[in-house]
């Protein structure tokens, strides 16, 4: 009776394991998608109602799902409790202390870094064309962990029973 009982543990275990690595390359295209519908928020809200960006940013939190949300209103409050630093500083400390939290690159977070150089530091319209260039990059990202995804989560499903499975074997 033990012995089935452990065999099942050690394969549920090794499943649940892979699990989460092929967890990381579900969520990464979800959360590229949902950063570019809030950059496009951000882009209708500098060009068209002409918000503070602090106001905007948590304008764009309120309507996106966690944890993308969390950056923006991240973003609006460190501005806002900050001692007149630059967004690019502000934006910097978000992204480092949320890049844990989130299934995204290193190369996505290049590219949201750029976020923080632009926003607060030209025009209107130097500012909409930045965030439509990151938008895009972002967009050829997802396309890319889209491909990266399905390749990838069928062989971590599988890895996790076969090596579960190889496991027991190696007990029995």
């Amino acid at each position: 009776m033990i012995r089935p009982t452990l065999a099942l543990i050690i394969l549920w275990s090794c499943r649940r394991l892979t699990a989460m690595v092929a967890a990381n390359y579900i969520h990464r295209p979800r959360q590229l998608r949902s950063l570019q519908v809030g950059l496009q928020m951000l882009e209708t809200e500098i060009n068209y109602t002409g918000t503070s960006l602090p106001e905007a940013l948590e304008r764009v939190a309120a309507r996106l799902d966690e944890p993308i949300a969390s950056l923006f209103r991240r973003a609006a409050e460190g501005f806002l409790q900050g001692d007149g630093d630059p967004f690019a500083y502000v934006w910097e400390d978000v992204w480092q202390g949320a890049r844990d939290l989130l299934a995204l690159s290193s190369q996505d977070g290049e590219i949201l870094q750029n976020l923080g150089q632009v926003i607060g530091r030209s025009d209107r319209d130097d500012q909409l064309k930045h965030l439509s260039l990151i938008r895009a990059q972002l967009h050829q990202e997802e396309r890319a962990a889209i491909e990266e995804r399905d390749r990838n989560v069928k062989l971590w499903n599988y890895l996790g029973f076969a090596g579960g499975l190889a496991l027991v074997l190696l007990f029995y």
